[in-house]
């Protein structure tokens, strides 16, 4: 079964994190790396929704958000 790999930050949030926080978002979330059938992405975008969570469509070498480890 053919499924797709993503980062999925671990912490929940109520509004859109900025500063501090968004730069702390994405040195964290490089680490966790998740896998979904590609039959249960709607599933898991509903999750991400009402989690509110910050995901990104790739995922890094060394688990490191960096341009060169794509």
């Amino acid at each position: 079964m053919m499924s797709v790999k993503f980062c999925l930050d671990s912490n929940c949030f109520m509004s859109k994190p900025i500063d501090k926080k968004a730069a702390t978002i994405s040195d964290r979330i490089g680490k966790y790396v998740k896998q979904a059938c590609v039959y249960d992405l709607r599933a898991t975008a509903i999750e991400i929704t009402l989690n509110v969570r910050s995901f990104c469509p790739a995922t890094f070498k060394d688990g490191k958000r960096r341009k060169e480890n794509f």
